[in-house]
C-alpha cells in the first residue's frame, strides 16, 4: 500500500506540474521562472528556476532542506486561454485563497 504524498510533496508536484504547462504552452522562459516562483512563494517555498523552451529545472527550498526537479517539456502551440487560466491560479494561491 502507497502512502498519501505529504502536503510539502503536493505543493512541490503543483509547482513543477506548472512549471511545465506554461512552458508547453508557449510563455517565455523568463515569465516562467517568475510566475513558478510566485507560486511557489505563495506554498512559503523559496525557488530557483532554470528555464528553457523544452527545459525546466526547479530548486525548491523551505525549512526542512531543498529539493531539486526536472523536466523536459514538449513544446506545443500557444495556448493564451490556459496561460491565463494559469496565471489566475498563481495569484489564487499568493493572496492565499488556494
Amino acid at each position: 500500500m502507497q502512502a498519501e504524498p505529504s502536503a510539502r510533496e503536493q505543493e512541490l508536484r503543483c509547482i513543477l506540474k506548472l512549471g511545465c504547462a506554461l512552458l508547453s504552452y508557449g510563455l517565455p522562459a523568463h515569465r516562467v521562472g517568475e510566475a513558478v516562483t510566485r507560486l511557489a512563494r505563495g506554498f512559503g517555498h523559496a525557488c530557483t528556476v532554470f528555464a528553457l523552451p523544452t527545459f525546466l529545472l526547479l530548486t525548491v527550498s523551505d525549512e526542512r532542506g531543498q529539493r531539486s526537479h526536472q523536466a523536459h517539456v514538449e513544446a506545443s502551440t500557444i495556448e493564451l486561454a490556459r496561460l491565463d487560466a494559469l496565471h489566475t491560479i498563481v495569484g489564487r494561491v499568493e493572496r492565499g485563497e488556494l
